[in-house]
């Protein structure tokens, strides 16, 4: 008998449809909490150190345990998406975040505005591992790039709310009623809560790879219904048994070990395991100017508000434009991962060297970096089959975040030093990571997310023959 892996369903029976635009929706109301916690990090830490009168070793702990947040994310994740699954996780976050916010709308303790902290990287690990993750498990591999990039313009629209928040509540960088901007956060945070409660559902490509059939048939029934397939409404018992039958032929042996991390470092995952890290390591650590420095800089040289907006506008162009290659053979994900990576140490490098014209470059850099993040993302998620996608992903994320854990100690120490020299530190980074996107091993643009045993060996050995 015929096997039929999920690939081979999405693209020949269920296609793009009703579920999918749904789905896309979620990730979406994720991506948009996703770059308002991004850019309220570095808005709020220059907000406190003025207005709590804290001194930088302060700050420079809020900005640690925002990181070590982040890093316990990927740690819940590893740990419970089998068992409670991607959708509860997500809600129960928003939740805990939404009662911390309001928390720090009505406290000013440093202890509670450390714990907000913490939470608030802790929703931002959730995001940055789930955001893209939902969208791309049920979009045929034609389309796949071109929606996740597009849920990326909502990381940019997100950006744009802390930016409307200080523009109502704050007279400047240092002065503002931060318990507003929190209580603010706090509704976000419930609006996105409610609506993935009422809409959100796992996918049937997670269930798969747990092994737990009849809720992935009954998820495929969903979708075949939402799409409203005139010619084919439901998997019948032979195609339920082929699905089966490639699950069995490629999943059932790591199965049983799924949940050892062992599995990463075997002999066919061991370089896309340490490949993904070092990337992920690279950009966390080279964006930290983005996250942390921006408005001290921007305060520093006296610019308002407007500087930050302008910085933002780069995110749209990018989005659009990205999605026009990022699908492309000729260009695909590593080859546009490395041309980004050059133009990016390149730019950071000219920052350094022409300080005065640092505002209009900052605009060229934001839009490198939505273009990079959204290739990251797509590379790590493509990375994995099915069967170790979550606990690649979540492992991964979690050695990347702790093993930056003091990037923004350097960062501000550089700073203290010299205003931009933590441009030239960061643009040797993107030089790194540009050699790294030059030789990733594995390269799924416009293929099938999960690959059959066969391919996976084949391509294990090619990688090898090559390094």
């Amino acid at each position: 008998m015929q096997s039929y892996s999920f690939d081979y369903i999405l693209d020949q029976f269920i296609g793009l449809g009703k579920y999918q635009l749904q789905t896309f929706a979620n990730s979406c109301a994720l991506s948009c909490n996703f770059g308002n916690l991004a850019l309220l990090l570095s808005l709020l830490l220059k907000l406190y150190k003025q207005e709590l009168d804290i001194t930088m070793n302060k700050v420079i702990l809020l900005a640690v345990v925002h990181r070590i947040g982040s890093a316990l994310a990927g740690l819940f994740v590893m740990k419970f998406n089998n068992t409670l699954g991607r959708i509860k996780i997500i809600k129960y976050s928003l939740l805990v975040l939404a009662f911390a916010q309001l928390s720090a709308s009505i406290a000013e303790k440093y202890l509670i505005i450390l714990f907000v902290f913490l939470l608030q990287g802790f929703m931002h690990g959730i995001c940055a591992q789930y955001s893209q993750l939902l969208t791309i498990e049920v979009i045929p591999r034609d389309h796949r790039g071109q929606m996740a990039a597009l849920v990326n313009l909502f990381h940019g629209i997100g950006s744009g709310y802390p930016i409307l928040l200080w523009y109502l509540f704050c007279d400047d960088y240092e002065n503002g009623n931060h318990k507003a901007i929190h209580f603010c956060n706090a509704l976000l945070t419930i609006s996105i809560y409610y609506y993935l409660k009422k809409y959100g559902r796992d996918n049937p490509r997670y269930y798969l790879s747990l092994g737990r059939f009849s809720e992935c048939f009954y998820e495929i029934d969903h979708i075949l219904k939402e799409n409203k397939c005139t010619y084919f409404d439901k998997l019948n018992n032979q195609q339920k048994d082929a699905l089966i039958l490639w699950y069995t032929e490629n999943f059932s042996e790591t199965r049983q070990r799924k949940s050892q991390i062992s599995t990463l470092f075997t002999k066919n995952n061991i370089r896309i395991t340490v490949y993904v890290i070092s990337i992920q390591i690279i950009y966390y650590a080279a964006t930290s100017i983005q996250q942390y420095l921006l408005p001290f800089i921007y305060h520093d040289k006296q610019k308002g508000f407007e500087s930050l907006f302008f910085q933002q506008v780069g995110i749209i162009p990018a989005v659009f434009i990205q999605s026009f290659f990022i699908d492309s053979p000729t260009f695909g994900r590593a080859k546009s991962g490395m041309i980004i990576s050059i133009l990016l140490c390149i730019t950071y490098l000219l920052i350094f060297y022409q300080q005065d014209t640092y505002i209009s470059q900052q605009v060229l850099v934001r839009f490198l970096l939505e273009i990079q993040f959204t290739v990251m993302q797509i590379m790590i998620n493509e990375s994995f089959n099915s069967n170790l996608r979550a606990l690649g992903l979540s492992f991964t994320y979690v050695v990347a975040k702790i093993s930056q854990l003091l990037s923004p100690v350097i960062i501000f120490k550089l700073y203290e030093t010299q205003i931009f020299l933590p441009f030239l530190f960061c643009g040797c980074l993107f030089l790194v990571n540009g050699i790294l996107y030059a030789t990733f091993p594995r390269e799924r643009t416009k293929k099938a997310l999960d690959l059959d045993l066969s391919e996976s060996l084949s391509q294990s050995k090619r990688s090898e023959s090559e390094y």
